[in-house]
């Protein structure tokens, strides 16, 4: 079952992608993002660290990935006092620049501890004026 869902995956990444290098060339960019203070309440850890996520994206889609990502918890959400875990998590998503959703596993010593939900929308009007931004996440515990 997993292998049918990697090859689902990748078949939609892959179509994805050549839709959208058909329609105009694809620009590639990878940015670092800070992940801090968010609380995994299925360890009681806050995670704190730094993501790399490699974009691909033309027009209005794109694909992110983010690889072999590792973030540290703590046990304040300041993130002065360690836990001693380290949480790693890899994922594939396509998206739009007004629509994003994504799940993703973050492990444990190599065991899934949470699924992350990942919802982002920032729809925009005829003017090309974003109406409002809505950013929602959680963790469902394993």
């Amino acid at each position: 079952m997993k292998t049918f869902r990697l090859i689902l995956l990748l078949s939609i990444a892959a179509f994805t992608l050549s839709t959208m290098q058909a329609a105009s060339p694809a620009v590639k960019e990878v940015i670092t993002a800070n992940v801090g203070g968010f609380y995994l309440p299925c360890t009681g850890d806050y995670l704190w660290g730094e993501v790399t996520i490699e974009i691909i994206q033309a027009q209005k889609n794109g694909i992110w990935k983010m690889r072999n990502a590792t973030v540290l918890g703590y046990l304040d959400q300041a993130g002065t006092i360690p836990s001693g875990n380290v949480y790693e998590t890899s994922q594939t998503f396509p998206g739009m620049d007004f629509f994003m959703e994504n799940t993703a596993q973050f492990r444990l010593n190599g065991k899934v501890v949470a699924i992350f939900k990942f919802q982002m929308m920032s729809p925009v009007n005829a003017n090309g004026e974003i109406t409002h931004e809505k950013f929602t996440f959680n963790f469902i515990c394993k």
